[in-house]
């Protein structure tokens, strides 16, 4: 029953970094310690070694046999721990389905090996859940030290071991992961307080319309306004994902570009996601906005994110429909990745195909990229779509694309991302 995912590790370090207030040190389920009790023996200054214990996939026992059979669980598996527990080593319940060890030793390898040794055990242990017999696996966080700081640290390790599929890690100072959870944190505070200032904005990126020469395309694209300098999207989307304000984002970037555009006459797309679609009041949101900036609908790409995996366009594509019932138009970004589903593209009616940047920056050296590239136009070709090429950044690639037949080229050849829509009537291409 193994679960991975970062948004809900993220979830569990919140709780266990202090966000949960224990009533008491004794947990009343499991008749154990509890996180209060682990930070007062924490806090006593002496170099341990303490675990962290989750159990994987625990929320689908509540789910499928109720809580009470969950209660069981959480019972029967604080069992076999005792039953395996080391000397000097103290059992604590720390959160939900989450248990700690606090060990008398600071020898990693012996607390490596206990973790070994309660992965074998569960391997042929059963537990019984109102007679339902239920075999268990975990996930285990490792880290050595003193203080309050060892709970964050095996927190880290467990993700960690979760991450990379792993039964157990040591927490190693300064770790990748270490340094992205700090980084998410971080840039979640800040979005939280640009939502609420103001400090998110769009910059419009344009795109070169190859049949006629001239420029009458914009994509818009995200920008945070922090400390004096403009933060691009891959420092904060990530921090906006995992803190559910990927919906807010995108209702900033509509209004927004709708305000801009309702003062032109060219397209303009706005980059969506799943959390969008999945939102019922979205498309009256849409609505309204069209009509209080007098936007006609034909002129509006909505562009999918998360490319069209299969998860994707099951679970959003009634709210595709109805965008395109309203006129509006949908384009598929990063085309040609390993998310890219061509039978999706029928189902969704695409208007626009963006072919992913990584094959078009060498159509003049890859013989490989120039095949897949031509494929894709076939294709689009085929259904009746657009093609546009990203990351053009030179005129040779650029007459590639255009001797291609590619409809649009986008890229800082044909232009850099501006907080204006502008064009003035000599950047028009021959």
């Amino acid at each position: 029953m193994r679960r991975y995912g970062l948004a809900g590790v993220l979830r569990a370090t919140s709780c266990l970094l202090g966000k949960i207030k224990p009533f008491c040190e004794v947990d009343e389920l499991t008749g154990v310690l509890n996180l209060k009790a682990l930070r007062a023996d924490l806090s006593k200054g002496k170099d341990r070694a303490l675990t962290l214990i989750n159990i994987d996939g625990f929320s689908t026992v509540n789910n499928a046999y109720g809580i009470d059979a969950g209660d069981m669980l959480l019972k029967g598996f604080c069992e076999i721990l005792k039953k395996n527990l080391p000397n000097n080593t103290t059992i604590y319940r720390c959160y939900g389905d989450e248990f700690a060890l606090l060990f008398d030793t600071v020898k990693s390898k012996k607390v490596e090996e206990f973790a070994e040794q309660i992965d074998g055990c569960l391997s042929f242990t059963s537990i019984d859940v109102g007679g339902v017999e239920l075999k268990i696996a975990v996930t285990i966080g490792i880290s050595i030290g003193n203080g309050d700081e060892l709970i964050k640290k095996a927190s880290i390790a467990l993700m960690e071991a979760r991450l990379s599929k792993k039964v157990s890690t040591v927490y190693v100072e300064g770790n990748e992961l270490e340094k992205r959870i700090q980084k998410i944190f971080y840039w979640q505070t800040r979005l939280k307080e640009a939502l609420t200032e103001g400090h998110l904005t769009p910059f419009y990126q344009p795109l070169l319309n190859n049949n006629t020469g001239y420029i009458d395309k914009f994509e818009s694209l995200i920008r945070l306004r922090h400390e004096g300098a403009i933060v691009l999207p891959m420092d904060f989307l990530e921090a906006a994902k995992e803190g559910g304000m990927l919906s807010s984002v995108t209702r900033i970037m509509i209004s927004e570009s709708f305000r801009d555009f309702s003062k032109s006459d060219h397209s303009f797309s706005v980059n969506i996601t799943e959390q969008d679609l999945l939102n019922k009041n979205f498309i009256s949101f849409l609505e309204k906005k069209l009509l209080s900036n007098k936007i006609e609908p034909h002129r509006v790409y909505f562009e999918l994110l998360e490319g069209i995996s299969t998860d994707v366009a099951n679970n959003s594509l009634e709210t595709l429909k109805e965008i395109k019932k309203m006129g509006c138009k949908l384009s598929v970004d990063d085309f040609g990745t390993e998310h890219s589903n061509f039978r999706r593209l029928l189902e969704l009616e695409v208007d626009l195909i963006k072919i992913d940047g990584s094959f078009i920056k060498n159509l003049d050296k890859c013989e490989t990229s120039q095949k897949i590239v031509k494929s894709i136009i076939s294709f689009a070709n085929s259904m009746g779509a657009m093609t546009a090429a990203e990351f053009v950044h030179s005129s040779e690639i650029q007459q590639i694309v255009k001797n291609m037949g590619i409809d649009y080229s986008q890229g800082y050849y044909i232009g850099i991302p501006s907080p204006k829509p502008e064009i003035k009537l000599d950047e028009a291409f021959a």
